[in-house]
C-alpha cells in the first residue's frame, strides 16, 4: 500500500486516458442515437478504469505512511497463472472453433475451477456469451471469430 498504490493508481489513469483517446479514430457507430459502436465497450471499460485508477491512488496517498502489510506467497500465483494460461488458450481456440464454441467452453472449465457446479456453470456459460453476441454481433455490430473451422477468419 501507500506510495506503491499511487504509482499503480497514476498507470491506471495514464493507460486508460490514452487507451480512450486511441478509441476516438474508432468508426461511428449507427446504434441507439449513433452512440452505440464499437467504440462504446471499450470506453465504458476504460472510464470505470479511470475510475478505479483514481480510488487506487487516492488511497495510497491516505495510506503512504502505513507499514506495507503485502505478502506474495508463490501459491498465491496459480490461480491468476492459471487464468492468464486459459487466456491464452482461448484465444488459440476462438482462432480454430470461433466465439460461439471457446466462449462457453472457457468460462465452464473457469467455473469448475472456482468449484461451481456443472449445471449452473453450463447455464452461466451459455447464457452469458448469448448475452455477449447479442451485444457484439447484433448491436454493436462488431465481427466475432467464426474459427477456421467454420470457413470464419
Amino acid at each position: 500500500m501507500g506510495i506503491s498504490d499511487v504509482w499503480v493508481g497514476l498507470v491506471m489513469l495514464g493507460f486508460a486516458a490514452s487507451a480512450y483517446w486511441l478509441t476516438g479514430d474508432f468508426p461511428k457507430g449507427e446504434g441507439i442515437s449513433t452512440g452505440l459502436g464499437p467504440a462504446f465497450f471499450p470506453r465504458i471499460i476504460l472510464i470505470g478504469m479511470f475510475i478505479l485508477g483514481l480510488v487506487v491512488m487516492i488511497r495510497g496517498f491516505l495510506t503512504r505512511n502505513k507499514p506495507s502489510e503485502f505478502n506474495l506467497n508463490i501459491k498465491d500465483l496459480r490461480t491468476p497463472v492459471l487464468l492468464l494460461v486459459m487466456t491464452g488458450l482461448l484465444v488459440l481456440f476462438m482462432h480454430f472453433f470461433g466465439f460461439l464454441i471457446s466462449t462457453p467452453l472457457f468460462l465452464i472449465v473457469a467455473m469448475l475451477f472456482w468449484k461451481i457446479s456443472w449445471l449452473k456453470s453450463l447455464a452461466i456459460s451459455v447464457g452469458l456469451s448469448a448475452v455477449l453476441f447479442l451485444l457484439f454481433k447484433v448491436i454493436l455490430r462488431i465481427q466475432l471469430p467464426a474459427g477456421t473451422l467454420f470457413g470464419g477468419m
